[in-house]
C-alpha cells in the first residue's frame, strides 16, 4: 500500500517544486517530472519516526523548508540536498501538528503542538527562543500562524473552542481572544493583504472571519460544510477571495461577503494507465507506426 499524505507546498520561487509530507517522511517532487504512472520524487528523507502533519517553506529563504511531525520533532532542510535535515528541534513532548515561519524574521519558526505548548525555535541557535506554554488552557493547540505585517504578532487555535493573538515580546497573556466557535478550531491564517484580517476554520463546521482591530473581531461566519472544516487560506492575488477543505468531501473557493455558490459536479474521471505497448513491426512502412496500412482495393477496369 502507498503511504498516506498528509500536506503539501509548492515552492514560492520555483514553481515546479513542492514537497509532500508522508506517513514514511519526506518527499521533493518537480512538475516536469511528473508522468502518467507513479512519478518517482526527485529526492526524499525518511528521518522522522511518524507521520509528517505539515510542510512549510520560507518565505524569504527560499532553498529551506521545514517539516513538522506526529513523533514531536521539526526538521529543517536545503531543497538542493534533502538526505539529511540540517536542524531538527525536539522540545515538544507530544504529537506537532503544525508549523510556520516568520515572514520578517527567516530564522524563526514556531510550532503549534499537542503538548499544549507554542513554541518559537530559532535556526540559529536550535533552541527555543519563545515559548508559551499553557496557550489554550493546557489542550492540544492545533494551528499556529503569523502576521505578515507586524512581525511579533503570533495567531493561534486549539481544541479548547478558541483562537488566540499573541505578541511574542510578552507571552504571559493574549493580546486578543478570539471567541466564536462551537468546536476545535483546526486553523488559523492571516491576511496577506491586511494587518488585522483573520480567517479560521474549526470542528463546528464554521469558517468565520475577524478584524483585530474591531472592538468587535468577528466580522462573518459562514457554515456551508457539513463536516470539520480541516483547511482555509487566503488567495496571494485577490484580497477577498479564499478557500476551505472539508471532512465532506468538499473544497470552496469564494469571495468574502458573497453568498456561497457550489461548484458544479465535475465528470467522473477515468484512471490514468500508461499506454499500451505496441510492438514495432520490422517492415513499418512509416518509423512509430505499428504496421503497414491495409492496400487500397483495386481500381475497377470498365
Amino acid at each position: 500500500a502507498l503511504p498516506i499524505s498528509f500536506d503539501a507546498a509548492f515552492n514560492e520561487v520555483d514553481g515546479n517544486l513542492f514537497v509532500v509530507g508522508c506517513g514514511d517522511g519526506v518527499k521533493l517532487y518537480s512538475m516536469e517530472a511528473l508522468n502518467r504512472d507513479m512519478a518517482r520524487p526527485l529526492a526524499m528523507n525518511l528521518e522522522h519516526a511518524s507521520e509528517v502533519s505539515t510542510i512549510a517553506w520560507n518565505s524569504t529563504v527560499h532553498n529551506l523548508f521545514a517539516s513538522a511531525s506526529w513523533d514531536s520533532t521539526l526538521k529543517v532542510y536545503d531543497a538542493q540536498n534533502i538526505s539529511k535535515s540540517t536542524v531538527t528541534f525536539a522540545s515538544h513532548s507530544r504529537e506537532v501538528m503544525d508549523a510556520a515561519w516568520c515572514p520578517r524574521s527567516p530564522t524563526l519558526l514556531a510550532s503549534a503542538s499537542g503538548d499544549g505548548f507554542v513554541r518559537v525555535f530559532d535556526t540559529r541557535t536550535g533552541r527555543d527562543a519563545i515559548v508559551i506554554p499553557s496557550a489554550h488552557s493546557n489542550k492540544i493547540v492545533m494551528s499556529v500562524g503569523w502576521n505578515y505585517y507586524q512581525p511579533t504578532v503570533l495567531g493561534t487555535s486549539g481544541v479548547d473552542h478558541t483562537a488566540k493573538i499573541w505578541d511574542i515580546r510578552k507571552t504571559q497573556q493574549c493580546m486578543i481572544p478570539l471567541v466564536g466557535h462551537k468546536g476545535p478550531v483546526r486553523r488559523i491564517r492571516f491576511s496577506p493583504h491586511s494587518a488585522s484580517r483573520v480567517l479560521t476554520s474549526g470542528y463546528d463546521f464554521r469558517v468565520c472571519l475577524w478584524d483585530i482591530g474591531q472592538p468587535r473581531p468577528l466580522q462573518l461566519n459562514y457554515d456551508h460544510h457539513r463536516e470539520f472544516v480541516v483547511g482555509v487560506d487566503w488567495s496571494l492575488v485577490s484580497p477577498n477571495d479564499v478557500a476551505t477543505a472539508s471532512w465532506d468531501g468538499t473544497a470552496s473557493f469564494f469571495t468574502l461577503g458573497q453568498q456561497v455558490r457550489p461548484s458544479p459536479p465535475l465528470p467522473i474521471l477515468m484512471p490514468l494507465t500508461p499506454p499500451p505497448k505496441v510492438r514495432q513491426m520490422a517492415n513499418s512502412a512509416v518509423a512509430g507506426m505499428g504496421m503497414r496500412p491495409p492496400p487500397l482495393p483495386p481500381i475497377p477496369v470498365r
